[in-house]
Order: structure tokens, then sequence, then C-alpha cells
């Protein structure tokens, strides 16, 4: 990330492989559906993110989508990951280092 970024950004995180946990190659990339702008179209990929993410199927998806939804519209990480050319598995690495289950 340049030095003259704006402070609200949320910093790049080093990258690894996707975890195996999470359902790969389903639907459009995060790319694809962040260069469409459709907030809908980011939802339902968020939540296919989240219900892969979470280990026990007695989670409330929905709530914890849309928390996570606000978090990261709050910080402004979707157009982060636009701006800096993320790649799918990029995305996935760091959209799992954000996702906490508190």
């Amino acid at each position: 990330m340049a030095a003259n970024a704006p402070p609200h950004r949320v910093p790049a995180r080093e990258f690894g492989p996707p975890s195996g946990n999470l359902k790969t190659g389903r639907g459009p990339t995060w790319p694809e559906v962040l260069s469409g702008d459709d907030p809908v179209a980011i939802w339902e990929r968020l939540e296919v993110f989240v219900r892969s993410a979470v280990a026990t199927n007695d989670a409330d998806f929905d709530e914890l989508t849309q928390g996570f939804f606000l978090l990261l519209l709050a910080t402004e990480r979707f157009d982060f990951y636009r701006e800096e050319r993320f790649s799918d598995a990029e995305i996935e690495v760091d959209l799992m280092s954000l996702f906490r289950l508190e």
C-alpha cells in the first residue's frame, strides 16, 4: 500500500493459499462480482464465503453476513480490493483473516 494512502484504508495482508474450507470455483469470482458494483451480487458472494468459513450449521448466517458486509463497507474494503486489483484467491485469504467469530 502506498505511503500516501488515506488512513482509513485497511492495510494489505500477506497472502497464502486459500483455506481448504472455502468453496472456491462456484459462481462468479470476487473480482467479477466487485467489478459489477451490484450490492445484491456482492451480498450473495459474501454469504457463500461466510457459510464456507463457519464450521457450525447452528450459526445465524444472515446475521453473520450482515455484520461482515457492513464492516467491509464501512472500511471501504471492497473498493480497496478493486483499486489494488486483488485476485480471487487474495480476496478470499484477506477475508478469512478479517472474519472472526467472537
